[in-house]
């Protein structure tokens, strides 16, 4: 039976100690309740009053910036801005990509650039009439950009970024070109407090401006590209950051500068820089992996992992009233779930009664179940084992494989992985880490294979130079470049060419032929 008791609003009734949904039945019954029209999020919004909405909220945000920020539209003062950049040395840099993190496909949208004591720059490139594919007139070229790219490698402009191993790797994948780097804003930052946030505007707002408000408009383009976003209105959220970066950088240089922090900035400027570029060409380069082998041994180890399930639900067969009991108690699941180290812990020592190891408490860890090495234990190993394998390797590898060109691209974090906002700065990979391959299941091994790319190379004064990693294509098959020798005929667009000389020096060999 509900109980009841006066309603303070409606001293005439006496209403149940319930819900809002029975208070408002009963404000309904009185005529007290009246239809009120809900205002439609924005996502519900017809595109030009959800872009009309946008750009009123970016303005609220960042209209300061309406005068500060100037956008170059045009090949011809994009190329003298650049010109300006090598005169001035320092050039900060940013990309604006179509909303994909994925630097293999993504489109380049855009750039954020700033140079010291100007205004930022912002420069579309792949912005769109809204609501279609139809670029806008206004815009630099994906040519003309290519152009600049090639101007700027060959410069000697002081390039800085935040998370440059992203912009770079953009660059490339969408204009060919690798661009320089100086400086790393968020590299510098972690090397200074692994503790710290290193994303660009907590570290502006705590090391350059604190008394500036950080900003997140980001989720008011949630559901849209960001090429449909007017562009003034996309320039005020996006060159902002290379002005940040540029002025980050003199804070951060200013630390560096320190007489204690010498050694701390050689290894920043002389170690930590030169590795950006190395892991953005490891990451780009990729690695095959043989498909048909990997159906295959997922096949095998899922029939591994059924296998070792069943053999330990077998064994706690003689056990379902325990187990049961527990379940009821909500402290196992149904089934048991064998990955949690909690229900475990349960299984083992309060329904087997098992004796803790001395020292070692209820542990679960690989140790301790091959010291006990009775048979629920030991299925229990060959249950991890395959489920290790299955969901680490085996099972996201395919899904993880680039649609550009068939190869696993893992993410390499040469400042360490990130646990609670804090660097380990130890290099490490991801998705998936290839430092971590089982070194005792050399099977696992076997489905990374060698990349067979034929790449074409040309040669002047009868010189050919290439990589002593490299292999080339012989009368007598294919060679390392280390096993060629004098006299040996070299295959090249249906000719011959015969070796005369070979100087090797710091792993780049120099072939010359007739």
């Amino acid at each position: 039976m509900n109980s009841y008791k006066k309603a303070s609003f409606l001293d005439d009734f006496e209403l149940p100690e319930i819900t809002h949904d029975t208070i408002k039945s009963e404000l309904v019954k009185l005529g007290r309740v009246h239809s009120v029209q809900k205002r439609k999020t924005i996502e519900g919004l017809p595109l030009t009053e959800r872009l009309e909405y946008i750009s009123n909220e970016v303005y609220k945000v960042l209209g300061r910036y309406k005068n500060f920020v100037k956008i170059i539209d045009n090949y011809a003062d994009l190329d003298k801005y650049i010109d300006l950049a090598i005169d001035k040395v320092y050039l900060a840099f940013d990309t604006e990509t179509n909303n994909s993190l994925d630097p293999l496909t993504c489109k380049l949208m855009g750039l954020c650039l700033y140079i010291p004591n100007t205004k930022p720059v912002y420069v579309p490139i792949n912005h769109c009439k809204p609501g279609t594919d139809e670029l806008l007139s206004n815009q630099v070229s994906m040519e003309e950009v290519t152009k600049i790219f090639k101007k700027l490698k060959n410069s000697n402009v002081k390039m800085v970024y935040h998370n440059g191993k992203f912009d770079i790797r953009v660059c490339y994948n969408t204009t060919g070109v690798y661009l320089p780097i100086y400086w790393d804003t968020m590299i510098a930052a972690q090397l200074l407090n692994e503790n710290e946030l290193a994303r660009l505007k907590y570290q502006y707002k705590t090391h350059v401006n604190p008394t500036l408000n950080q900003y997140n408009i980001e989720k008011l383009f949630t559901g849209l590209p960001y090429a449909w976003i007017p562009v003034d209105i996309f320039a005020l959220y996006a060159a902002i950051d290379a002005f940040d970066t540029y002025n980050l950088m003199l804070e951060q240089k200013n630390v560096f500068e320190k007489e204690e922090l010498d050694k701390l900035y050689n290894v920043f400027m002389n170690i930590e820089m030169p590795i950006v570029s190395i892991t953005a060409k490891m990451e780009d380069t990729g690695v095959c992996i043989d498909l048909d082998y990997l159906n295959r041994l997922s096949n095998k180890y899922t029939v591994g992992l059924e296998n070792a399930t069943k053999q330990l639900n077998e064994i706690l067969e003689p056990y379902s009233k325990q187990i049961s009991y527990y379940q009821s108690l909500g402290k196992l699941d149904k089934p048991v779930n064998f990955e949690s180290s909690q229900q475990l812990q349960i299984l083992m020592y309060d329904i087997l009664k098992l004796e803790p190891i001395e020292d070692k408490g209820r542990s679960t860890a690989k140790a301790e179940l091959k010291a006990f090495d009775i048979p629920f234990t030991n299925a229990l190993l060959d249950y991890r084992h395959c489920s290790v394998l299955m969901k680490t390797f085996i099972k996201p590898t395919p899904e993880r494989i680039s649609t550009r060109d068939g190869k696993l691209h893992t993410n390499f974090n040469q400042m360490g992985a990130e646990e609670n906002n804090v660097r380990s700065g130890r290099f490490s990979s991801t998705n998936p880490n290839l430092q971590n391959i089982p070194s005792k299941s050399q099977e696992v091994r076997l489905m990374f294979e060698a990349s067979e790319e034929i790449v074409d190379c040309s040669f002047n004064n009868n010189c050919i130079e290439l990589s002593t990693f490299d292999d080339v294509e012989t009368d007598m098959g294919w060679k390392n470049i280390k096993e060629l020798n004098i006299g040996d005929i070299i295959l090249s667009n249906n000719c011959q060419l015969v070796i005369e000389n070979i100087s090797i020096v710091d792993n780049i060999a120099k072939i010359f032929v007739k």
